[in-house]
C-alpha cells in the first residue's frame, strides 16, 4: 500500500440503500492493527473551530460565513456579539470551542434593552439599573423590586406583537437579588399552556402554564425559557415576570432581568438585541472552499495499476475547459483513442512538472468540428487591418497570395520582426491554428501562439520556398487571448521580406474519430475532467496512460466531531447537517424523533442514534469502491463504538461542488460542532476493513486537537 497524495471526498447524490450481503458486511469490520503495511490512514483536510475563525487546521483554505446580520454567542461565560459575515464560534459546552450554526429568527419584542419605559410596564414593581453586570459584561442589568403586597406585582410586555399564529418561545436571563425565585409565562386571556426549561445556569423550573423558577444564584446568571404547547394568536399575547412569585407578602422581593426574547418556534436561540423595533438575525451559512484534491471525482488509482496503453511522449492534445473536455491525437500523431471509449477506461496525463490530470473516457468522436473564425482579416484582403507589428517591421498587403492578397513582412531596422493580433478566447479550449507561408527575399520564418507566455505553441525556425505551403497545429489555450504570431527571422538592416496568408484560429468543438470525449464520473457524459492539478500544463505532456476503470479506486471517510444539538423532539424539524454542493444532504437530522438519518433527496433511512440536546456526538460517512459500499454512522463523542446505517450502493465516485456547507436548512435547529475531517486510506484487497472505532484514526497535524496516543484510549 502506498500513501496517497491526492484524494477525493465527493458526495452529492448517493444512498440507493439496500441490504448488503453478509460477506460484504464482514469487510467493514475493525482490523486488529492500526496501520496497514506500515501506513496509517491519511488525513487530507481538517477544520476546527478556534480563535473565532474558519481557518482549517490542516490542508486547505479558510472558510467563510455569509450571515448578513450580527449574532451573539457564549464565549468564556459571557454573551458576545459577532459581527455580520463572521462565524459564530462559541465555547458554551464544557469550554470546548465549537462552530455554532444558528437559524434565522426574529425577536418579536420591539425593545429588550430598556425595561423601564414603554412598551414595558410595571405593576407594583420598581425597575432600575444599579450597575450590576449583565451576561454580556456591561452594567445594563435591570433590577425589578416588588413595591407592596397589593395587586399583580409584575414586569410585563404590553406592546403589540405582529407575528403570525404559531407556537412561541419566551426566554430571558435572570439572577437572584433579594429573592432567588420568580414566576413567568405567556398570557392570553389566561396563562397559556407551556413547558419551561433552563438553558444554562443554576436553578430549577416547574409548571404547566405559569412557570416557577427556584434556586437562582446571586453571582451567576440563569437563562430560562418557556415554549407554548400549542399555537397562539399573538396580537394580544402578553409576557409576565413576577419577582419572588405570585404569593402574598412579596414586598421587597427582587430579581435581576436582562434581554427578554420572544421568537416563533419551539427552540430558544441565541439572544437578539432589540432597541426600538423587532429585530431579525439571519441564518448562519458557514462554508469551506475545499482544496483541489478534494474536488471533482477525487478518486485515485490503485497502487501499481496496469495500463493497457502508455506513451512516454506527447502525441495527444487536450481540451481541459469544463463541459468541453476532449482528448485527440496531436497533429500527425498515429494515436487512436477510440478503442477505449465507452466508460471502461480512465485517461491519466502527466506534464513535465509532474502535475497530473485524469478523467474517464466517454464516447468516441464522430469527426472533428470547429467553431467560428477567431482571427480578423486572416486573408489580408482588407489591407493589414487588425494586425500589429513589432521590432520595426513593415506590414503591407500585396498581390499573389494563396487566395487573393497576402501579408508581406519586411525587415525595417530591427531583428526578427513579427506580426500579431490578440483575439478573444477561453483558457482550456483546444484550438486548431493554421497558416500558409511563402518565401520572399528571405526564407526563414517561425509561427506560434502567445498565451500565458510562449507555452501554447511555438515552432522552431522553418524554411519556406517559392510555393505556398500550409502548416497546422493544435494546442490547449492557456489564456483568454491566444495571439497568433508570424515571424520573419532576419538580421537588422537586411531589408528582407517573407509572405503569409490564410491565417486561421478556431476552437476544436468536437474530436475526430480517433479522439474521445471525457467525463468526470461514469455515465456523466459531461465533457469535464475528473481531476486537474493546479498548474497542470496541457501543452507540455510528458507521459499519458489508459488504465482500466476498475483499477481507479476510492476509499475514505468524512468525520464530524463534537456535534451538539440544541433541541429535543419538536415539531417535524429537518436539518441537513452537511450539504455537499447543491445536490442534497449527506447527513439528515430529524427533530421529531431525535434521529440521525441518511438522505439523498429521495430516500430517508434511520441510522441509529436518538440524541439529547446539549450532548456531544460524532457523525461520519465512510465509503469504499472495493466493496461498492457507503454508510452513515453516529455515536456519542465519549463512546468507543459506532451505530452504522444500512449500506448504500457506491460506484466508486462522488460528485462534489467547490464548497462544503455546514448548517441548518430550515429555521428549527441551532447546533454546534467542533471539527470536520476528511480521511483517505488505501488497503490491499486482503486487508480492506473499516474501523468500528475511529479513535485510532487520528493521524493529523492539528495544532488545536493534537493527535492522541492509541494506547490507553
Amino acid at each position: 500500500m502506498k500513501k496517497l497524495a491526492h484524494i477525493l471526498v465527493l458526495l452529492a447524490a448517493c444512498l440507493v440503500l439496500a441490504a448488503p450481503a453478509a460477506a460484504q458486511l464482514d469487510e467493514w469490520a475493525m482490523p486488529a492493527a492500526t496501520t496497514w503495511e506500515g501506513h496509517a490512514p491519511e488525513l487530507v483536510w481538517a477544520w476546527s473551530a478556534e480563535h473565532g475563525t474558519l481557518r482549517p487546521s490542516y490542508g486547505g483554505p479558510a472558510g467563510s460565513e455569509s450571515r448578513a446580520t450580527e449574532a451573539t454567542v457564549i464565549r468564556n461565560g459571557r454573551v458576545a456579539t459577532v459581527p455580520a459575515g463572521q462565524p459564530s464560534v462559541s465555547n458554551q459546552y464544557g469550554g470546548q470551542t465549537r462552530l455554532e450554526i444558528q437559524p434565522a429568527r426574529t425577536n418579536e419584542f420591539s425593545e429588550n434593552g430598556d425595561l423601564f419605559n414603554a412598551p414595558w410596564s410595571h405593576s407594583h414593581v420598581t425597575v432600575a439599573q444599579d450597575g450590576t453586570i449583565a451576561p454580556d459584561g456591561s452594567a445594563t442589568a435591570w433590577l425589578a423590586t416588588v413595591d407592596d403586597d397589593a395587586g399583580s406585582r409584575a414586569l410585563k410586555y404590553t406592546g403589540a406583537i405582529t407575528a403570525e399564529e404559531d407556537r412561541y418561545t419566551l426566554s430571558i436571563w435572570v439572577q437572584a437579588a433579594a429573592s432567588d425565585n420568580l414566576m413567568f409565562g405567556l398570557y392570553q386571556g389566561g396563562f397559556v399552556a407551556a413547558t419551561g426549561k433552563i438553558i444554562s445556569g443554576p436553578g430549577a423550573i416547574a409548571g404547566s402554564s405559569l412557570q416557577e423558577v427556584t434556586g437562582l444564584s446571586t453571582t451567576q446568571w440563569t437563562h430560562i425559557v418557556v415554549t407554548t404547547d400549542g399555537n397562539c394568536f399573538v396580537a394580544d399575547l402578553g409576557s409576565y415576570f413576577y419577582p419572588g412569585g405570585v404569593a402574598a407578602g412579596g414586598a421587597g422581593n427582587a430579581v435581576y432581568f436582562w434581554r427578554p426574547q420572544l421568537e416563533k418556534g419551539t427552540v430558544a436561540t441565541a439572544t437578539i438585541f432589540c432597541d426600538g423595533a423587532p429585530t431579525s438575525r439571519a441564518a448562519s451559512h458557514p462554508s469551506f472552499l475545499l482544496p483541489r484534491p478534494l474536488k471533482n471525482i477525487a478518486s485515485v488509482e490503485e497502487p501499481n495499476p496496469t495500463p493497457v496503453l502508455t506513451q512516454s511522449a506527447g502525441d495527444i492534445v487536450l481540451a481541459t475547459v469544463a463541459g468541453g473536455g476532449i482528448a485527440m491525437p496531436d497533429e500527425g500523431s498515429p494515436v487512436d483513442l477510440s478503442p477505449y471509449a465507452g466508460g471502461g477506461y480512465v485517461l491519466k496525463v502527466t506534464d513535465g512538472g509532474g502535475k497530473t490530470a485524469w478523467a474517464r473516457i466517454a464516447s468516441a468522436g464522430s469527426g472533428e468540428t470547429q467553431g467560428s473564425e477567431l482571427v480578423s482579416n486572416g486573408g489580408f484582403d482588407s489591407g493589414t487591418t487588425g494586425w500589429a507589428v513589432t521590432n520595426n517591421g513593415l506590414l503591407s498587403s500585396v498581390a499573389g497570395g494563396q487566395s487573393g492578397n497576402c501579408l508581406q513582412i519586411e525587415e525595417g531596422g530591427g531583428t526578427n520582426p513579427y506580426a500579431y493580433q490578440s483575439p478573444a478566447g477561453v483558457a482550456g479550449w483546444l484550438y486548431r491554428y493554421s497558416i500558409y507561408v511563402k518565401q520572399g527575399t528571405e526564407s526563414t520564418y517561425r509561427y506560434g501562439i502567445y498565451g500565458d507566455g510562449y507555452n501554447d505553441f511555438y515552432s522552431d525556425d522553418q524554411e519556406a520556398d517559392g510555393t505556398w505551403t500550409q502548416h497546422s497545429a493544435v494546442f490547449t489555450g492557456s489564456d483568454t487571448t491566444p495571439s497568433p504570431l508570424l515571424y520573419q527571422i532576419a538580421a537588422s538592416g537586411t531589408g528582407t521580406t517573407i509572405l503569409f496568408d490564410t491565417v486561421s484560429l478556431k476552437q476544436v468543438t468536437a474530436p475526430p474519430t480517433t479522439g474521445v470525449w471525457l467525463e468526470s464520473t461514469p455515465g456523466a457524459a459531461d465533457g469535464t475532467w475528473s481531476h486537474i492539478d493546479s498548474g497542470f500544463n496541457a501543452n507540455a505532456i510528458a507521459t499519458w496512460s489508459v488504465i482500466p476503470a476498475n483499477q481507479w479506486r476510492a476509499d475514505g471517510m468524512l468525520l464530524v466531531e463534537g456535534w451538539v444539538p440544541a433541541w429535543n423532539a419538536v415539531d417535524d424539524s429537518r436539518t441537513g447537517m452537511i450539504i455537499i454542493g447543491v445536490s442534497g444532504y449527506l447527513l439528515y437530522l430529524h427533530g421529531a424523533a431525535e434521529e440521525v438519518r441518511s438522505y439523498d433527496n429521495t430516500n430517508i433511512v434511520y441510522v441509529g442514534l436518538l440524541w439529547e440536546s446539549g450532548t456531544s456526538y460524532d457523525l461520519a460517512v465512510r465509503w469504499s469502491s472495493r466493496t461498492n459500499q457507503l454508510q452513515v454512522g453516529c455515536k456519542l463523542s465519549s463512546a468507543s463504538s459506532w451505530s452504522w446505517g444500512p449500506v448504500g450502493a457506491f460506484d466508486g465516485t462522488f460528485l462534489l461542488g467547490d464548497t462544503l456547507h455546514l448548517g441548518a436548512t430550515q429555521n428549527y435547529a441551532p447546533h454546534q460542532m467542533a471539527r470536520v475531517r476528511f480521511f483517505n486510506a488505501w488497503l490491499s484487497d486482503s486487508q480492506l476493513a473499516w474501523m468500528d472505532s475511529l479513535k485510532e484514526w487520528v493521524a493529523c497535524a492539528d495544532d488545536y486537537f493534537p493527535a492522541r496516543a492509541v494506547a490507553g484510549m
